[in-house]
């Protein structure tokens, strides 16, 4: 009987569109598909609501729909690259107040000064969980 309730309130935790008030939405910049899912997996267990996308113009339709709380945007993408799609994020109005995190596998002198956070890869599930947590304090104050 226990093993059920268990799997009962596990399933309800996962469940989709962001029902929990207090899980940011994230859109997620990737180009790689398999990073694109990993990062997609951990934040759905940080009770983050997560699109994905893998190019930059994506990115920009998307968050102008979206309004999402959160970009995490791979710096090293087909066409656009994460600095431009941060920088045009942050000179349209609908999207002016989203978080930025840019990630890559660069060195952190590549990294652009301007992002709100950087999460170099590989990165961990702890690493991910402190910076989402973070900026969704910022964004709620």
């Amino acid at each position: 009987m226990t093993h059920h309730h268990d799997d009962c309130a596990e399933s309800s935790g996962l469940s989709p569109g962001g029902s929990l008030p207090e899980g940011p939405r994230v859109l997620l910049v990737e180009d790689d598909a398999d990073t694109r899912a990993l990062f997609s997996s951990h934040l759905r267990r940080l009770g983050c609501s997560v699109i994905g996308v893998g190019t930059g113009e994506e990115a920009l339709r998307t968050a102008r729909l979206e309004r999402p709380d959160i970009a995490i945007i791979d710096l090293r993408l087909p066409g656009m690259t994460g600095e431009h799609v941060m920088t045009a994020l942050r000179a349209d109005p609908s999207t002016a107040n989203c978080r930025i995190v840019i990630t890559s596998v660069l060195d952190s002198d590549s990294y652009p000064p301007s992002a709100d956070a950087v999460l170099p890869k590989p990165f961990t599930r702890r690493q991910l969980e402190e910076l989402v947590t973070t900026l969704n304090v910022k964004n709620s104050e």
